[in-house]
């Protein structure tokens, strides 16, 4: 039952952080890109789906993979955000 609960209770929440994100990008005060982050950890966590999403994303904008990479290596960046980067790594050809 646990499992069974646990799924979209976490989707549930990254769709709450992915809103809280949008609001962060239209409040001075409130910081959206740390609510992205979060989302996208969990909707990649979560969902092979997403994975993919995030991983497209990543080989079609360069700039996006780069400052994923950059922001995982930071000193406050938790490894969370490093086992994003990993996961969603675009596929050398």
């Amino acid at each position: 039952m646990r499992e069974t609960i646990r799924k979209p209770l976490l989707l549930t929440l990254a769709f709450l952080c992915l809103v809280m994100a949008v609001v962060g990008s239209l409040l001075p005060f409130l910081q959206g890109w740390i609510f992205l982050l979060i989302a996208l950890y969990l909707f990649a966590r979560e969902s092979e789906t997403a994975r993919k999403g995030i991983r497209w994303a990543r080989e079609k904008w360069p700039w996006l993979s780069e400052k994923m990479e950059k922001a995982s290596h930071h000193r406050w960046a938790p490894r969370h955000v490093h086992e994003l980067v990993e996961r969603t790594a675009p596929r050398k050809s």
